[in-house]
């Protein structure tokens, strides 16, 4: 027989048969369980052999049951007897929801909607789940947050067991992670900005397969740290070329745009001011001049090459601490 988990009053699972060729007294059958047991939730008529379930089945405590029904006639001088193995299957329901696990600590959360409506049917408050991490600004995308963890006690076979992680998103928020939907993996899609926002509290639900589906929440904690400016300068190069060769046309019509200056994607998604380095060579800053929003170097004043032929213009750039939206 299979049935579903449950909790059932004397629901009708089948009917057990036996027959005896006797007469009268002598084919007159009892049925019962043997051992009888209060410990399953399960009962025969004694008359008729119809075996119901009585009680609570809970598949992720017991998924299947063999029962042993015994049918004995009522012969006067003997009484005589059969037995039979009855097995019951207990089909799984999605009962059970994700529930995450080796988190950091239990905070309490409240429905941000209980206080507006009083006759809600959600529970007002409940313990959240809670990661913590860290993370130092500016990583790298795809840097790996942290990882969660849930499981699901139901079935996977049918799906009740199986968990997608997502993360929830609000109309017009930034992306700024994203999560492996069956690893549980979270990495970044863009560059961290301590200025800009130090604590970031990320949402993640974990939902079953079931129909419906079942769900659960956590809350990842991430701490961005702060990096000082002239250790991010002095680890990581700052533009793709190190070096530039240009020719022009003396006497040539100015101004004339002459490079830009390109990043590398450690720094092209910062906001950069640039100036030419050459403090002392007034000659220069009087001939060229770079745009300290995107590092495009023009020529402003026309060369004279018996003047002078070649120029040596030094370009520094520099991240600015403001917000990088």
């Amino acid at each position: 027989f299979n049935v579903e988990e449950a909790q059932y009053s004397r629901r009708v699972l089948g009917k057990v048969d036996a027959t005896d060729a006797d007469f009268g007294q002598n084919s007159n059958l009892t049925y019962f369980l043997q051992p009888s047991s209060k410990d399953i939730p399960f009962e025969i008529s004694p008359l008729n052999g119809v075996l119901s379930v009585n009680g609570v089945l809970d598949r992720e405590k017991e998924d299947k049951y063999i029962l042993t029904i015994v049918a004995r006639d009522n012969g006067l001088d003997k009484k005589l007897s059969s037995s039979v193995s009855v097995e019951i299957q207990v089909l799984d329901v999605n009962d059970n929801a994700p529930k995450f696990f080796a988190y950091d600590e239990l905070l309490e959360w409240k429905h941000p909607e209980a206080v507006e409506f009083s006759n809600h049917n959600f529970d007002s408050v409940m313990m959240m789940p809670v990661y913590k991490a860290s993370l130092e600004e500016n990583a790298p995308i795809g840097t790996v947050v942290t990882r969660v963890y849930a499981n699901d006690s139901d079935f996977a076979g049918n799906g009740n067991g199986l968990i997608l992680y997502s993360l929830p998103q609000r109309k017009n928020q930034l992306n700024f992670f994203s999560i492996d939907s069956k690893e549980g993996v979270l990495t970044t899609t863009t560059r961290l900005d301590y200025e800009n926002q130090k604590v970031h509290n990320i949402t993640v639900v974990a939902s079953d397969l079931g129909s419906p589906s079942l769900s659960s929440t956590a809350i990842v904690m991430l701490s961005v740290k702060d990096i000082p400016d002239e250790v991010e300068v002095s680890d990581k190069p700052v533009f793709i070329s190190r070096y530039y060769e240009l020719e022009i046309e003396e006497n040539a019509h100015t101004p004339v745009e002459l490079v830009t200056l390109n990043l590398t994607e450690y720094y092209e998604n910062f906001k950069m001011k640039y100036y030419i380095y050459n403090d002392n060579e007034t000659d220069i800053k009087k001939t060229f001049v770079i745009d300290p929003r995107n590092g495009t170097l023009y020529l402003i004043k026309s060369p004279d090459r018996e003047t002078k032929d070649i120029y040596e213009i030094i370009v520094r750039a520099e991240r600015q601490k403001i917000s990088r939206q």
